[in-house]
């Protein structure tokens, strides 16, 4: 099926189509998991497996983007994308709602922050970053037309197979790779964003290239490795307080790991390495030094019972001041409203040839130490 959406034409469209009864019988028997500014989340069965339910709500204004969203996921047919099963009524000309693929774990955000308990390792971290990567690296060099995800971060990365399986979910910020686009409102949380999208200037274009999710992919890596928010111990992590920084320094994280972070979340774009080079090199140290004969990741033990939601499914728990609608008209160079003293160490733009030929330091060897390296 051949359908225009955002003046690009998809071609390779198939998606059963749910009418209202259906949909209607599926709602029934579901449970609620879910809510937010964009609609509700439900879980229930269909065809015999555990499915979620997205249904979209929200000002009439927001029907062309819930469209898009839904249009450009799924396209979208990779391992490491969570999958969209259906959508109706009358998909897809009009679009109230979609199932796709259930993740019984949540998202890496409810790993870091809502499961204190749950250890997990520099393999899992190294493995997630590295399962994103091939994600976006699908989007970006195979998928048609090529799409930049817009809004890579932990509450966007469902969690599958006990912690070992993560798939990329919620097109909301997706668009075409190097094509301008109207400076829209787009949901976006800033920590995340390349300043190149999230700084612009009225009249500018809006131009999403792959660059900008390798530098949401390099803020989350450092996530996972410190398992802490970037920048939390600012009392007011506004995006200009965030322009001129990134997170600060590891403790013991060791060199090619940190240079991952460094080269990822470059100034220039152009510096920045491609997702497949991340996964080449991550790929390299994971299967030779950290999984060893089985290269098999050990499961999470997660709890049998997730948390409530109480926000939009993921869950995103950071605070107000840091939604891109909130965010303060200050100047960019003006450091007077830095709180605490976290701050990156001096900084470089590494070279963005990263290859599995580069050979890391052998102290790479902790499969069993907890991630939560410390700040320097």
């Amino acid at each position: 099926m051949d359908v225009l959406v955002d003046g690009v034409k998809l071609s390779n469209v198939h998606v059963h189509n749910i009418d209202t009864s259906e949909y209607q019988q599926l709602i029934n028997s579901a449970v609620l998991c879910g809510t937010g500014r964009f609609g509700l989340i439900y879980q229930t069965d269909w065809r015999d497996r555990t499915v979620a339910i997205k249904t979209f709500a929200g000002p009439s204004s927001d029907v062309g983007r819930q469209r898009s969203e839904l249009l450009f996921h799924s396209i979208a047919n990779h391992p490491n994308i969570v999958r969209i099963l259906a959508a109706g009524p009358d998909f897809p000309e009009r679009c109230q709602f979609y199932v796709m693929e259930y993740a019984t774990g949540s998202s890496l955000n409810e790993v870091l922050y809502q499961f204190p308990d749950v250890s997990y390792t520099l393999a899992h971290a190294i493995s997630w970053t590295s399962q994103v990567a091939q994600g976006a690296d699908y989007l970006h060099r195979i998928c048609t037309p090529h799409l930049c995800h817009g809004d890579l971060k932990p509450a966007n990365m469902l969690v599958f197979d006990q912690g070992r399986l993560v798939k990329l979910t919620d097109f909301g910020s997706a668009g075409p790779l190097s094509q301008t686009m109207e400076q829209t409102p787009r949901p976006l949380t800033p920590v995340y964003t390349a300043p190149e999208i999230a700084y612009l200037k009225a009249g500018m274009p809006l131009v999403y290239t792959e660059k900008c999710d390798v530098y949401s992919l390099a803020i989350s890596f450092w996530e996972f490795l410190a398992r802490r928010r970037p920048f939390e111990d600012q009392s007011r992590p506004t995006f200009w307080n965030l322009f001129n920084r990134r997170p600060s320094a590891l403790r013991g994280c060791p060199e090619d790991l940190w240079s991952i972070c460094e080269s990822g979340w470059a100034d220039d774009p152009t510096s920045r390495p491609t997702m497949i080079q991340i996964v080449e090199f991550l790929e390299f140290v994971l299967q030779k030094m950290l999984l060893g004969a089985t290269g098999i990741l050990d499961p999470l033990s997660l709890p049998a019972s997730l948390p409530p939601c109480t926000d939009d499914f993921p869950q995103d728990s950071w605070p107000p001041e840091c939604d891109s609608s909130n965010l303060a008209p200050t100047n960019p160079h003006d450091s007077a409203e830095v709180c605490g003293h976290v701050e990156a160490s001096q900084r470089k733009d590494t070279s963005s040839d990263i290859s599995a030929d580069t050979q890391p330091q052998r102290e790479l060897d902790p499969l069993n130490v907890s991630c939560n390296f410390q700040n320097e």
